[in-house]
């Protein structure tokens, strides 16, 4: 491993590593642990040099790695592509578009199998991977988290349960889906996996800073977020927190500082600039994400209730997906069209330039006057202006 920064240590660039923790969970020797950086993501760091035995599985075990090695060998392979909403209405409400992963999920849990996912913690200050066995435990899975999860011992646990013979489902972001298949160096027949469309994953300390700005604002402790809350639909989205004592903040996504952070995209990790998992040749069974575009690849289903775009690939995903078609509304779309309303499935998030100013203060500034500061985009207003001029004939 090289020495990135003096403590932090990765069998890639630091700029490319993903922060799944297959390396950690995969060292034999216990030689790697993960630890946050200045900006609050997590990567590995040698907790013990003389435990390295130097055997090369993290370098093995690494997805941003074999993504380079397999490349050539993953020949592009277009899956079916799918329209999808969940028949249960409180699950559609519950869900951010269109309740697809609760079909998925609620199927292996009826045959007693687990659920991995990302879920936020008790205090609502970062989000963890867990695994449930239960309808109870699922509902802490449902709903959007734009925070890195931490995968902490669920590689671990999957590898268990499914030397016991028992079913899986896990699901999360491509690249941890990577990290797992990685991790696990061979298949199982009883893993199934749901990887997300994914914009890019927000720093964890990003997050802190406004459960902890948020809760100095209300003088009161967070007790539960919603991510993606419908309450004014589906298209409008609002991030809620709730308060100990009642309090209720509400906002839609659009005017939620966090969530300006996010769509501006200066809160994400480095690699997800460049990320080696984008495109519809995947790993994963399935692709779950919005099927935004709705009005032009399907307008008779936009009720603002949510719906699903679901991605199925190979025998083993459409198999996973006809053993739940009974449960929801479904129909079978164009895969073009349908990308072309959702570029995020195949591209990068382009690094604006003032990224880096926004970590660089983030100990220095309150929340409120950093996100304001730095997450305007005078060219984004400068166009909108045009066009107001330019549609009262002034220009």
């Amino acid at each position: 491993m090289g020495d990135i920064g003096g403590q932090v240590y990765t069998v890639v660039p630091k700029d490319e590593c993903c922060g799944c923790g297959a390396c950690c969970a995969g060292c034999p020797t216990g030689a790697i642990r993960m630890e946050p950086d200045g900006e609050g993501f997590l990567y590995p760091v040698m907790a013990d040099k003389s435990l390295c035995t130097d055997c090369g599985k993290c370098a093995r075990v690494c997805p941003v790695l074999r993504a380079k090695d397999q490349k050539a060998d993953r020949a592009e392979e277009g899956p079916a592509f799918y329209a999808v909403v969940n028949n249960d209405r409180e699950v559609l409400a519950a869900s951010s578009s269109g309740g697809a992963f609760t079909l998925f999920a609620q199927k292996i849990l009826s045959e007693g199998g687990a659920v991995f996912g990302a879920a936020l913690s008790a205090d609502c200050r970062k989000v963890e991977h867990i695994c449930v066995e239960d309808e109870v435990g699922l509902e802490k899975l449902r709903r959007s988290k734009y925070v890195q999860s931490d995968m902490g011992t669920c590689y671990q646990q999957a590898e268990k349960l499914l030397k016991a013979g028992r079913q899986v489902l896990f699901t999360g972001t491509a690249c941890q889906i990577e990290g797992l298949k990685g991790f696990l160096g061979e298949d199982y027949p009883g893993l199934w996996c749901a990887d997300i469309i994914c914009f890019g994953v927000p720093s964890p300390k990003l997050w802190e800073r406004y459960i902890h700005y948020r809760e100095e604002q209300t003088g009161a402790p967070v007790r539960k977020v919603i991510f993606r809350d419908k309450i004014s639909g589906w298209a409008n989205s609002s991030l809620t927190v709730e308060f100990a004592g009642g309090d209720i903040h509400s906002e839609k996504q659009s005017e939620n500082l966090y969530m300006r952070a996010f769509q501006r995209r200066i809160a994400l990790r480095p690699c997800c600039y460049q990320c080696s998992f984008k495109g519809t040749c995947r790993i994963a069974d399935v692709t779950i994400g919005d099927l935004w575009g709705l009005n032009a690849v399907l307008p008779e289903w936009n009720d603002d209730k949510g719906v699903s775009l679901l991605m199925v690939r190979g025998d083993r995903g459409q198999t996973l997906f006809e053993q739940v078609k009974e449960n929801c509304r479904w129909q079978a779309i164009d895969g073009e069209e349908a990308l072309r309303h959702n570029p995020m499935a195949v591209k990068s998030a382009s690094r604006p330039p003032r990224r880096d100013k926004v970590f660089r203060k983030l100990d220095r500034m309150s929340f409120d006057l950093l996100i304001q500061k730095y997450s305007n985009n005078s060219a984004t207003f400068r166009r909108r202006v045009w066009r107001v001029l330019h549609r009262l004939g002034l220009c």
